[in-house]
């Protein structure tokens, strides 16, 4: 399958739409898709208004063409919670995050008409959000038919680095109702132990994994941090649902987060065990 990673919650100074209706500040208030000041903080660029016809318009023309003129199977949305002109604050703070993520009514309403305009288009599409909103809004999406982005980094992280203060629990990482589960209807719930998001779990293993009093078990050592992680991946597809797996997570990749250095392929054969676990589970 290919599914596309798309931004429809903002774009740039080049997009046209932006140009057509501007001034030094940004978008005008005259701007037909744009807010002026975005409605939530994490913005970047120009923030669409999703309540507008015309950006409703030129949203739905976008999902149906990439559906109908390259079969693709499906949209990953980018910050799906920003498709709301409920005001949170623009300031990335505590009380504007929270407020973000409450439940949405409007939002609600926003995103169950795109799903309309997609499942008419192609109805065994993959429609995934990246939302983190409050339980009970990723519910009723999840339940309607979109599929919710899970991170489960940190619970697995400190599972994998052997640290017992939370989160820890991995039941979370399930949709159903039984075993400490979400209590979604289906399996809509795309976990994920590692994203472009967050840190390597072999990175924190390394950094910050657990010894014993003896020091005889060190998961910061190379072979027994990739042990924890072949571990973590056993308890992590056995999960029934959708998994992601983030590039390179398969190798035990452990480069801190946003690291871009030049450098050579290495060939790292203590790896290759974890690579063929992550086949054989996946």
């Amino acid at each position: 399958a290919v599914v596309l990673d798309v931004v429809l919650n903002h774009s740039c100074d080049q997009s046209p739409m932006v140009q057509l209706y501007r001034d030094a500040g940004g978008p005008t208030l005259s701007n037909p898709w744009y807010n002026r000041v975005a409605t939530h903080p994490l913005n970047v660029c120009n923030d669409f208004n999703h309540a507008s016809q015309y950006t409703k318009y030129f949203t739905k023309n976008v999902i149906k063409f990439w559906l109908q003129n390259y079969r693709i199977d499906g949209y990953r949305f980018d910050l799906a919670k920003g498709f709301t002109q409920t005001n949170s604050g623009t300031a990335d703070n505590a009380t504007n995050q929270a407020n973000w993520a409450a439940y949405d009514a409007s939002r609600i309403a926003i995103w169950k008409d795109y799903y309309q305009t997609m499942v008419a288009t192609d109805a065994t599409l993959y429609p995934i959000l990246e939302h983190f909103a409050a339980y009970q809004e990723e519910t009723e999406l999840a339940n309607y038919g979109f599929m919710i982005w899970g991170n489960m980094n940190s619970y697995y992280n400190q599972a994998t680095m052997g640290r017992s203060d939370a989160p820890w629990d991995l039941s979370y990482g399930y949709y159903g109702a039984s075993y400490g589960g979400r209590g979604w209807n289906g399996p809509n719930l795309v976990a994920y132990m590692e994203s472009h998001d967050e840190e390597r779990l072999m990175y924190k293993n390394e950094q910050y994994g657990n010894t014993n009093a003896s020091g005889t078990y060190n998961i910061r050592t190379l072979a027994t941090g990739l042990q924890r992680n072949e571990l973590a991946a056993a308890l992590f597809f056995t999960q029934p649902g959708p998994r992601m797996i983030w590039q390179f997570g398969e190798v035990g990749y452990d480069y801190s987060i946003n690291t871009c250095a030049d450098g050579t392929t290495i060939k790292n054969v203590s790896e290759k065990k974890m690579n063929e676990i992550f086949a054989v589970a996946a």
